[in-house]
C-alpha cells in the first residue's frame, strides 16, 4: 500500500466513494444512478411476483436474475 489510491481502492468500495462524494460536495444521485435504480426495482418486483409458488416460471426467473446481476455490475460502473 504505498500510494494513497491504492489504499482507498482496498478500503472503499467503489459505491462507497461515491456515496462520499454525494456527501462531501452535497450533491443529489445522477441520472443515471436514477435509472439504474428504478431498473432494479422493477426487476426485483417482477422477480417476487415470479417467485410465488402459483407463478413459478423457472426460466424466467433465472433470466430475471441474470439481468438483476448485470444491472448490479452496471451500478459499480457509475461513478
Amino acid at each position: 500500500m504505498t500510494s494513497k489510491q491504492g489504499w482507498v481502492s482496498t478500503w472503499h468500495p467503489i459505491r462507497k466513494i461515491a456515496e462520499y462524494k454525494r456527501k462531501y460536495y452535497n450533491i443529489g444521485k445522477t441520472e443515471a444512478e436514477k435509472n439504474l435504480e428504478r431498473k432494479v426495482k422493477a426487476k426485483q418486483e417482477e422477480l417476487l411476483a415470479l417467485q410465488k409458488p402459483s407463478n413459478a416460471d423457472k426460466q424466467q426467473v433465472n433470466k430475471l436474475q441474470n439481468e438483476l446481476a448485470a444491472l448490479k455490475d452496471d451500478s459499480l460502473k457509475i461513478d
